[in-house]
């Protein structure tokens, strides 16, 4: 079985681009916010950063690999494939978004896919330097707990749409998380982007 490094590094110098590494705020990173002045900088410096062309798989359901991601510039989305080969989309990532922690934090296989959406930058953390900061430095605990906790109340709220609600219910409970205002007539609200079938 060929690792999750080792798969990511062989497919992100296909894609890889000639271009800098984009220079991110520490407050646009939550994980980075976490840490006292003097230890971003270095975790900062310490990233290896990659790019992935759009439509390119940045980690995949099932690889093994403990590295932890914060997503640079671009937007990119978590996914799964049902048994029938339904995308099921969990969601999207815009820059500063952290994944891949739970592979670092159980030492188990990745639990979804993250495709880049657009063309993505990288910053590639190692997983025990991860778990060193988590358990060193208590603020960042707090920050990790909270996405845990985030990641359980969201799964089981998905549980409870699809045993309780109708195809119709689920759709129209989707599309209102689509909605904002109209720029054009601020009375009116609009489902922007308008998601596609996939994506529903």
């Amino acid at each position: 079985m060929v690792s999750s490094t080792k798969a990511t590094l062989s497919h992100s110098s296909k894609n890889k681009r000639n271009q800098s590494v984009p220079s991110i705020n520490h407050d646009d990173i939550p994980l980075i916010a976490c840490l006292p002045k003097t230890v971003r900088t270095r975790v900062l410096n310490s990233l290896k950063s990659q790019w992935f062309d759009a439509g390119s798989s940045i980690i995949s359901r099932g690889e093994l690999g403990n590295e932890v991601f914060i997503l640079q510039s671009g937007t990119a989305q978590v996914l799964n494939y049902s048994e029938t080969g339904r995308v099921v989309t969990y969601a999207t990532l815009e820059p500063g978004a952290v994944f891949g922690e739970l592979a670092a934090i159980d030492g188990n296989p990745r639990s979804a896919t993250v495709i880049a959406k657009t063309v993505c930058s990288v910053g590639v953390l190692n997983g025990k330097e991860f778990m060193r900061l988590v358990t060193k430095y208590e603020p960042l605990t707090v920050y990790v707990l909270q996405r845990l906790a985030g990641i359980i109340r969201g799964a089981d709220e998905s549980i409870e749409h699809l045993s309780l609600m109708g195809a119709e219910q689920r759709i129209c409970l989707e599309l209102l998380r689509y909605l904002e205002p109209d720029p054009g007539n601020t009375d009116q609200l609009r489902v922007y982007p308008v998601p596609t079938q996939v994506a529903l």
